[in-house]
């Protein structure tokens, strides 16, 4: 799946052991209609944590740093996610739920 691209070296692998899709995508697969978006849900706590700690440290790096384009002009770079309490959007498309009941 795309959203391994998404992911550092060092989360690949545990992510392709922990995480399983839900949601309304499995629906969408097994009726052969266009999927809107992919819910992956992590079957480890710890793991979860993990994930959703790094992407809080990557974000506070992309919001602190400083850019500026050929015309000296400060600019930020698109964050690639949005961050939440529960979850990590990427693209618009897919999620990771990092939220434990």
């Amino acid at each position: 799946m795309d959203i391994i691209k998404f992911l550092p070296n060092e989360l690949r692998d545990d992510f392709r052991k922990y995480a399983y899709i839900s949601g309304g995508s499995i629906h969408s697969l097994i009726n052969k209609t266009e999927v809107n978006d992919y819910d992956f849900f992590l079957s480890d706590k710890d793991f979860a944590k993990k994930v959703h700690d790094f992407f809080t440290e990557e974000q506070y790096r992309i919001i602190k740093s400083e850019y500026k384009d050929d015309s000296g002009i400060m600019f930020a770079p698109r964050i690639p996610f949005i961050l939440t309490e529960n979850a990590i959007t990427f693209d618009k498309k897919y999620q990771i739920i990092t939220k434990f009941a």
